[in-house]
């Protein structure tokens, strides 16, 4: 099943929790992506949607 739409408020704590985790643990963006998509228990077809939309 491949992700179609991420709710704004889902995708918004995706980018803060990847932006902060970036800026703290002094990360690249893409390590940093990939560790808030963990914390908030996306799947990877929600990771893959939301990579390829910026």
């Amino acid at each position: 099943m491949k992700c179609e739409k991420i709710s704004d408020e889902r995708r918004e704590a995706w980018e803060e929790r990847a932006a902060i985790i970036e800026e703290g643990c002094k990360v690249s963006r893409a390590e940093a992506e990939m560790m808030a998509a963990e914390q908030l228990d996306m799947t990877d077809d929600e990771i893959e949607f939301l990579q390829g939309s910026k």
